[in-house]
């Protein structure tokens, strides 16, 4: 009996540590998308600001 409740204790936990670090993925996914949009952002900025010959 004991041995089923650590059992299952110890899958919840595995079960939280991973939905945890897929939350955190997506997270630094969600920032290096941010970054790319701004460095194009940037990027169009500079070729605006350049004098058209």
């Amino acid at each position: 009996m004991l041995f089923i409740i650590l059992a299952a204790v110890l899958i919840f936990m595995i079960v939280i540590w991973f939905l945890n670090e897929r939350s955190k993925d997506n997270q630094h996914r969600r920032d290096m998308e941010i970054k790319s949009i701004e460095s194009i952002d940037y990027l169009s900025i500079i070729t605006l600001k350049k004098p058209r010959s």
